[in-house]
């Protein structure tokens, strides 16, 4: 395989990685939305760019260390791919029996843009239990096998980041800028459809997993 063929490979997996994994953010959607229903679609975008700088981060760390990993166990790539499609289904079980809970704050007065983009940093700072999930979806789409290189961190990292982002621009299209909170009925709809994409996904991160092993 070129080493075009490998950076672009790991850019579409990250791009893939980040786009799916904030899709099914649950809290991240309720986060962003409350910044939204408040302040306009700016202060939201405001938001998603902190949320999504943060998830290279810790995207960044899981594929560091998955590397390292992988130098020791490269003749049995596809355990990667077998634990982190299990991981992906336990993560949709997790979503799916998820109850709806605003613990955000709802801001009466208008708040500065640059408060905005920390909070944001610092809400998903608040959750390195993303390194898992990442640690999932880049087993699942068999990332170690195509990064041998530190230097193939930079595309698949530059992915993730710009499919996060793709996602939330997605997103804050969708939403409503009239509505004053987002109803149980579509929350818990919005639940099903991350779960079910979980599921999917992990599935075919297990039957390709199964397959390899041949």
């Amino acid at each position: 395989m070129s080493e075009a063929t490998i950076i672009i490979l790991l850019f579409l997996k990250g791009l893939f990685s980040g786009f799916i994994y904030n899709f099914v953010a649950f809290t991240s959607a309720l986060f962003i939305s409350d910044f939204i229903i408040k302040q306009g679609r700016p202060s939201g975008l405001i938001a998603s760019f902190g949320i999504s700088l943060t998830h290279m981060f810790w995207a960044a760390i899981t594929a560091f260390a998955l590397s390292f990993t992988f130098l020791r166990l490269h003749e049995n790539i596809y355990i990667y791919t077998f634990i982190g499609s299990f991981i992906l289904l336990y993560f949709a079980y997790r979503i799916y029996t998820k109850k709806k809970k605003s613990r955000f704050a709802i801001y009466t007065k208008p708040i500065k843009q640059s408060k905005i983009f920390l909070e944001s940093v610092l809400f998903c700072l608040g959750s390195p239990g993303k390194v898992i999930g990442y640690a999932g979806l880049f087993a699942a789409v068999n990332v170690p096998k195509t990064d041998p290189a530190i230097m193939h961190k930079i595309p698949l990292i530059l992915g993730v980041g710009i499919g996060s982002f793709g996602w939330w621009l997605i997103y804050i299209y969708l939403i409503n800028q009239k509505t004053t909170r987002i109803s149980p009925k579509r929350a818990r709809l919005f639940q099903k459809i991350a779960a079910f994409t979980l599921v999917f996904v992990g599935f075919a991160g297990i039957i390709n997993s199964l397959i390899g092993w041949r």
